[in-house]
């Protein structure tokens, strides 16, 4: 497809293989171009990263430095829960925009 070549692939456990090779075909057979101009205009987020200076929680971080996700997401990209307490002088991820 526009001069590169992909290799789709179908897996599944030899015992599941027949039940699910109507769906993998499905699947496979679907590959086309692209051209939902929804799918298309899509935006990569644009993150940044803070280190503050002092010991916070999540919540006083995101006041100090906002982010365009939720708590959770930034939770999330930065691997530690909700409840976690940050450490001054620590890089951390936040998203600025999309």
């Amino acid at each position: 497809h526009g001069g590169s070549t992909f290799q789709l692939i179908g897996y599944a456990s030899a015992s599941r293989f027949g039940a699910l090779s109507p769906a993998i075909s499905a699947s496979l057979g679907s590959f086309a171009p692209l051209t939902d101009p929804r799918a298309l205009s899509v935006q990569p987020a644009r993150g940044d990263v803070v280190s503050p200076p002092s010991s916070m929680t999540l919540a006083t971080f995101l006041q100090r430095y906002p982010s365009t996700e939720k708590p959770e997401v930034v939770a999330l990209i930065n691997q530690f829960g909700e409840d976690a307490r940050l450490s001054g002088g620590v890089p951390y991820k936040r998203v600025i925009a999309r």
